[in-house]
């Protein structure tokens, strides 16, 4: 079951728009971003082959421990803030 990252994607965050078949990043390449899907699907491939897809409120990219912390303290942001308005 995929984990829903929807509470990451609101207000404040910057988009990017991709097309069908483009390339976001290669194999090797630092990945110095984290990609929350708003729509849409997006493939993980090795070559040809389709390891993974990826579909709406999934993230990829950056795989650090700073970014996974970063990911942690906005989702708790964003749970007081939901929580305050309740």
């Amino acid at each position: 079951m995929a984990v829903d990252f929807r509470l990451l994607a609101g207000a404040g965050v910057p988009a990017c728009d991709f097309k069908a078949g483009d390339v976001i990043f290669n194999q090797g390449e630092p990945a110095r971003e984290l990609f929350i899907i708003q729509s849409g699907i997006v493939e993980i491939r090795l070559g040809n082959r389709v390891l993974e897809k990826l579909s709406q409120y999934s993230i990829f990219g950056s795989n650090t421990p700073y970014c996974a912390l970063n990911v942690m303290r906005a989702m708790a942001r964003r749970l007081r803030t939901a929580s305050s308005t309740l």
